[in-house]
């Protein structure tokens, strides 16, 4: 059986993953994945049959890049942070020459742009990921809108076999 659902007569609409699959591909437990999405992490769960529930596979990749772009970002900033927190420990030695001072100080400018810089690509990923998850609304909302009228039209095919095999019971 396939992990991932598709629906055949509309290939616009994302496709579905069942939560197992969406945790192998985080790396995460089954259960670490249900608590995320609880959070508001990740989401939103859509029913898939009776017994099964899925991610819309564009909000995990989404997510996953997300995560990613994050990670660089952070790491950036830190070794941004060590190397302003080195530059401050060496102005306040007592042997630093007028000419370090001013490298130093030229190094700290340069660091602070960086850091702005790295600042307004965060921003800019949070902007993207707003739009990302503003998206995986409205195509979650497609496919519940598409689930209710599957649904209505299985009841009402059902319902027309019932009547051309019993019609007796119907009249």
């Amino acid at each position: 059986m396939s992990e991932t659902t598709r629906n055949p007569a509309s290939p616009e609409l994302p496709s579905l993953e069942r939560l197992q699959t969406s945790a192998r591909r985080l790396g995460v437990s089954v259960r670490t994945l249900r608590r995320m999405i609880e959070r508001g992490d990740l989401g939103p769960l859509v029913k898939i049959s009776a017994g099964a529930v899925g991610l819309p596979t564009p909000a995990v990749t989404a997510f996953i890049e997300w995560r990613i772009a994050n990670a660089a970002t952070a790491s950036l900033f830190e070794e941004m942070a060590r190397k302003h927190a080195a530059v401050e420990a060496e102005l306040f030695d007592s042997a630093l020459t007028a000419e370090k001072a001013d490298q130093l100080l030229s190094e700290t400018v340069a660091n602070n742009k960086a850091m702005d810089r790295l600042f307004s690509e965060t921003v800019a990923n949070n902007k993207a990921m707003d739009q990302l998850l503003s998206e995986t609304v409205a195509s979650t909302k497609a496919l519940d809108k598409f689930f209710d009228e599957t649904a209505e039209r299985n009841d009402r095919i059902v319902n027309a076999v019932a009547n051309i095999t019993n019609p007796q019971q119907f009249s």
